[in-house]
């Protein structure tokens, strides 16, 4: 939060860069790209005043992008991965982590219901914030992130099924199955996001690297091909023009 106040307060952005709720809408445009006579006069873009708006505050993806580029801060890592919005939303989805721990620590015995209701309530208002504000860049991490809370959410209710099944029936093992599916396919998904995130970004980019090196390389050839080329002919007209005086002076009297 206080990175994104320091971003705002730099001058770096320009009222009309910055979108949020107060902020004066873009003005009526006609066929020429001027402003539309019979439109409504609108206020002029303003920078965001209150905290409240500057937390809130949006800017171009490729502005957010172009920034992070430049930006060398130590706290980088904390909001690179989110959008300038959300620029601030680190520190309470960390909260949902200390949530669940101290729901392991204080809510209830070990395994009693108690502690599995109070995790499941966690889990789903984790859950329910990233799908209400959508906050990360990457619609990989987005996925993977939702997919990571729906896979807790069903892992709890799957326990709660498969101790009730078990109080009834102690030989069902029904529960248990859906467990271990739905753990294979958020592990399938996590691999899958990884390879697409991570392993084929670098693959390609080593392969491009290669390209421009065998580019490069062959680009260089050619060039030491070429100079050879001139300087055997210049070598060749040397030897021609020797012979030819050599001529002319043999066949004077």
């Amino acid at each position: 939060a206080g990175r994104k106040v320091a971003l705002v307060k730099s001058g770096i952005f320009e009222p009309d860069d910055l979108n949020f709720r107060g902020q004066a809408p873009d003005p009526v445009l006609d066929e020429n790209g001027w402003p539309d006579g019979d439109s409504p006069e609108v206020p002029p873009k303003r920078m965001p005043t209150s905290m409240l708006e500057v937390l809130t505050c949006d800017v171009d993806e490729k502005k957010w992008a172009a920034i992070l580029q430049r930006d060398e801060s130590m706290f980088k890592g904390a909001y690179q991965q989110y959008e300038f919005r959300y620029m601030a939303v680190h520190g309470p989805l960390m909260v949902f982590k200390l949530l669940q721990l101290a729901v392991v620590l204080y809510a209830g015995e070990p395994n009693s219901l108690t502690q599995l209701m109070a995790a499941g309530a966690v889990e789903v208002a984790q859950l329910l914030a990233l799908v209400l504000t959508n906050p990360f860049t990457d619609p990989w991490i987005d996925a993977l992130s939702k997919a990571g809370a729906v896979h807790q959410v069903g892992q709890l209710g799957l326990m709660g099924l498969f101790r009730a099944d078990v109080a009834e029936d102690p030989g069902r093992r029904g529960a248990a199955f859906a467990m271990i599916a739905l753990a294979s396919a958020y592990f399938v998904l996590v691999v899958a996001v990884i390879a697409f995130v991570v392993v084929i970004p670098v693959y390609r980019a080593w392969k491009a690297a290669k390209e421009r090196e065998k580019a490069d390389r062959a680009e260089f050839e050619e060039k030491q091909e070429a100079v050879r080329r001139e300087q055997e002919e210049a070598r060749e007209a040397r030897e021609e023009a020797a012979e030819q005086a050599a001529a002319k002076a043999a066949a004077k009297p």
